[in-house]
């Protein structure tokens, strides 16, 4: 009788604590009203997206990135890529005084290279030429990669400063071409009595190097250079001596870059519209169309009368056919490693005024693993809400969605990010060779779209 008494006790106090703990746990929604909950929401939508093909980008080249010669690619067609460069004086602006018997021997154009697309056993040519037209390359001003060389260069009325022959193949990834005596006579007696650094580009503006469009070698050059090889006699020693001037090229340098072949790949790469191309340099973009009102909409109205807040925005870009086929005869052209999604309008002004990432712009670095970009979009968003909202008072507002852009154009850019000390000091559109495939907003399996978490308060 004691036991069952005993086993009546311990399951009243059994049902008594379990009752205040639940009473504990739901004390915090219990105070709270209703009306004051934070509502989170998720939702998946669905993006269209198109080629855009580019004829020019804004260009501040480094001088470890400058590309020549002739690249043919199954996929992204024919690119073309020559230099306009203008050279550093010899030891400064006042110039180095040769000894008064100082004479001039030969001077060469020295052009090293990091590596190279095409075939190693690829013969290609190249040829430089003197800008002898008279405009002087300036470094305020803003040139483009389809600025024209023959603005600065007449070809037909002057006689090649020096060209070879070589194929990529060459371990020592250096060319040496020697330019002309008539060239050299003149680069040495201009560089014995220039009054200042104007001066002598009005004497030497620079060189044109380019190649023939039926090559089939792109070089990705580390250096441009020349050397003036001199010899004067010291009397007093009877002994000649001999010596070397160095002129490297400064940054006044403009990469220019045709897609001859661009009408036939529009035409080729539209046929599926399942897929998007990026491919640098300036060749062809994506456009990505995000229904901005749509997605404003819907938000505003599944959070009721609460404060919208865009949590976040993520477009997963999914690469297609990605291939890491290379061998030490061919190098294909690499998947771009970084890119940027900006709205379209944006483009120009933000690399015209080398603006950082600091001002909202989104990039994402590709992820090898699962060959995608991520893009949380979640700030341009918000910052076309805080654009179009109305305050109501006492913390509260609307959203006047009717003001809203139907879509926001944004675009996929190829860049190349520099950092120092942990920090972006610049970012730049990509000069050099890449291409990717990716799964476009029609893709029959793997549409692009935009995973959105937003909540209300």
């Amino acid at each position: 009788m004691k036991s069952v008494n005993y086993f009546i006790l311990f399951a009243i106090l059994s049902l008594l604590f379990f009752s205040c703990n639940n009473d504990i746990t739901d004390m915090g929604s219990g105070i709270q009203p209703e009306g004051d909950r934070i509502i989170v929401r998720a939702d998946t939508i669905h993006l269209s997206t198109a080629n855009l093909f580019i004829d020019r980008i804004m260009h501040r080249p480094d001088l470890d990135s400058l590309l020549l010669g002739t690249f043919v690619d199954n996929k992204f067609g024919t690119t073309h890529a020559d230099i306009l460069a203008r050279f550093e004086p010899p030891f400064g602006e006042t110039g180095f005084r040769f000894p008064d018997n100082a004479q001039p021997d030969s001077a060469f154009l020295i052009l090293s290279y990091r590596t190279w697309f095409g075939s190693p056993t690829s013969v290609m040519s190249v040829r430089a030429y003197e800008m002898n037209r008279g405009r002087i390359l300036c470094f305020y001003e803003p040139y483009f990669t389809n600025t024209d060389p023959f603005e600065f260069v007449d070809i037909n009325n002057q006689v090649i400063l020096g060209d070879t022959i070589l194929s990529a193949g060459d371990p020592t990834n250096i060319i040496r071409i020697r330019l002309t005596e008539e060239f050299t006579r003149r680069l040495f007696e201009n560089s014995r009595d220039f009054t200042t650094e104007t001066n002598f580009f009005e004497r030497f503006n620079g060189m044109y190097l380019t190649t023939p469009l039926a090559g089939g070698t792109m070089l990705h050059l580390r250096s441009i250079s020349m050397t003036m090889h001199w010899h004067y006699e010291n009397t007093a020693l009877d002994t000649i001596f001999s010596n070397t001037t160095d002129y490297v090229v400064n940054k006044v340098v403009i990469n220019r870059f045709l897609h001859p072949e661009q009408d036939r790949v529009r035409t080729f790469l539209e046929a599926n519209d399942s897929i998007n191309f990026v491919a640098s340099p300036a060749n062809i973009f994506t456009q990505v169309n995000v229904p901005l009102r749509r997605i404003v909409e819907e938000m505003n109205n599944s959070v009721g009368d609460r404060r919208l807040a865009v949590n976040s925005a993520v477009v997963r870009v999914e690469a297609q056919d990605i291939s890491n086929e290379t061998s030490s005869s061919v190098l294909s052209v690499p998947v771009p490693s970084t890119m940027l999604l900006m709205p379209k309008a944006e483009m120009n002004s933000f690399f015209m005024q080398s603006r950082l990432p600091a001002d909202s712009i989104v990039f994402a670095q590709f992820n090898m693993a699962d060959s995608t970009y991520h893009f949380n979009i979640a700030s341009y968003i918000d910052r076309e809400i805080r654009r179009v909202r109305v305050d109501e008072g006492n913390g509260r507002y609307t959203i006047n969605t009717g003001a809203l852009a139907e879509t926001m154009e944004m675009v996929l850019v190829p860049v190349r990010i520099t950092a120092s000390q942990q920090q972006i000091t610049s970012v730049n559109q990509q000069v050099l060779m890449s291409g990717v495939a990716i799964r476009s907003g029609n893709h029959p399996t793997r549409p692009m779209r935009i995973n959105l978490v937003y909540s209300g308060f």
